[in-house]
């Protein structure tokens, strides 16, 4: 099971330019504190930070000129793999709900180690993959079921989903090629992988700021930046609006764009990246 520091914060994933601009501030309070192996590493993270901007340009591009058939069809079979793959353990979580109580531990406990086994963090760590990386996991996880899961998967009555991916997979296989032919590079796959990543560095940033500061005054200064900007999206959300991004120096608002919306917010874990009061 991979293990996200992401997972471990309740913080939201920021548009690229106010994580840029919050990472910026830590770097410098980093070294007004006389950190530089944290302020070494937040710089790391500002370089990844340009190139998730990159990505999000070329995106940004492919989507006003797209016209390519073929990736209209990626785009489609994209959709239907999800699809099948949502479908196929919710189904698997509908058959756990329905279990009485009383027969928890004899019929409840195997579908619950069955999904533990098989989606041990839901559908989304293979929806949210690039094209090809989608494919190869999802033709792993229909191997799988029907190599060493058959019996649950009768049990459960999976089989329909599992018929449904293994059709749809070479003509998914087909499509990437067919559109990795075309001019077409930059997917917004692509961009939600650039950034999760970017939104993970940033997570791990918090840790050490966390490990390396036992002084509350210490933490509140290098965490302020970013859980000011984590503070202006919960008020956006909460009055229902999108989330702006700004300048990545000046900390200004920009219009809204393509490359400025952020994307849905992790759910609630037991950890924050709240500073903990001294005493």
């Amino acid at each position: 099971m991979e293990m996200s520091i992401a997972n471990l914060f309740s913080l939201y994933q920021l548009p690229t330019g106010r994580r840029s601009y919050a990472l910026g501030r830590v770097a410098k309070y980093a070294n007004e504190l006389g950190d530089e192996v944290l302020e070494r590493d937040v710089r790391l993270a500002l370089r990844h930070e340009a190139d998730v901007r990159v990505t999000e340009r070329g995106w940004a591009a492919n989507s006003k000129a797209e016209t390519s058939s073929a990736a209209a069809e990626l785009r489609d079979l994209d959709g239907d793999i999800d699809r099948a793959l949502t479908a196929l353990r919710d189904t698997a979580e509908a058959r756990l709900r329905a279990v009485p109580r009383r027969e928890r531990r004899t019929k409840g406990e195997p579908i619950e180690r069955f999904l533990a086994r098989c989606f041990p963090n839901g559908v989304a760590p293979m929806t949210m993959l690039s094209y090809p990386e989608e494919h190869e996991a999802v033709r792993a996880l229909v191997t799988n079921l029907r190599k060493n899961e058959a019996e649950m998967v009768a049990l459960l009555g999976l089989t329909p989903f599992l018929d449904t991916l293994q059709s749809l997979l070479p003509k998914y296989d087909a499509a990437i090629k067919r559109s990795n032919e075309s001019e077409e590079t930059v997917t917004y796959k692509d961009v939600l992988a650039v950034r999760a990543r970017a939104h993970e560095e940033m997570c791990l940033i918090v840790a050490k700021i966390l490990a390396r500061h036992p002084s509350a005054e210490a933490r509140r200064k290098l965490l302020e930046p970013i859980l000011e900007q984590h503070a202006a999206l919960a008020d956006a959300y909460a009055r229902r609006r999108g989330a702006s991004d700004v300048h990545v120096e000046t900390g200004e608002d920009l219009p809204p764009g393509p490359t400025s919306e952020a994307t849905s917010p992790p759910p609630p874990s037991p950890a924050t990246a709240e500073a903990p009061s001294e005493g």
